[in-house]
């Protein structure tokens, strides 16, 4: 008799929405970024094998997830993702993502670039020592620049990622 191991599909679920959040284009980018094959994401993905302690160490020290999120659903994905946040910095954050999409030439619908910014607002928790400094979070703008056009980029050329090809 073989254990109930229906609690495994939901992780997966969380796992496929972080690799898309995460930036990575498909599972065999996530799996390599990890050193894992390919095969043996789709299995943590399907829910069909539990996900060891190597690749949740991984996610929670180099990604800041939050993995009370993960295996339970509850709580904000990423570690130190607040609902407060800090308006200067998400403005000067949406001005590099209108900046990146017009560049692209595409267009992104107001409503969405919080969305986009709140997304780069979560990168960067992890990359700053304080979120609120506005001087370090001016000195990072270039690379969130670079994080997102290379996105945009690479959803252009596989466009089954969810971003939009410029039209």
């Amino acid at each position: 008799m073989s254990a109930d191991k229906s609690y495994l599909k939901p992780i997966g679920q969380r796992l496929i929405a972080l690799r898309t959040q995460l930036g990575f284009r498909n599972r065999e980018q996530f799996a390599e970024a990890f050193g894992a094959p390919r095969k043996t994401f789709e299995k943590y993905e399907q829910g069909l094998t539990e996900l060891p302690t190597r690749l949740m160490l991984w996610l929670s020290s180099e990604h800041h997830v939050n993995l009370d999120w993960l295996l339970t659903g509850e709580g904000q994905m990423f570690e130190g993702a607040v609902a407060s946040y800090n308006e200067a910095v998400i403005d000067k954050i949406a001005g590099v993502v209108t900046t990146v999409y017009d560049d692209a030439n595409v267009r992104l619908p107001r409503e969405k670039i919080a969305g986009e910014a709140v997304a780069l607002y979560n990168d960067l928790i992890g990359k700053v020592d304080d979120i609120n400094d506005l001087d370090e979070i001016i000195a990072m703008l270039p690379w969130l620049q670079m994080r997102l056009t290379k996105r945009l980029r690479e959803a252009k050329m596989d466009p089954g990622t969810g971003k939009r090809e410029a039209s």
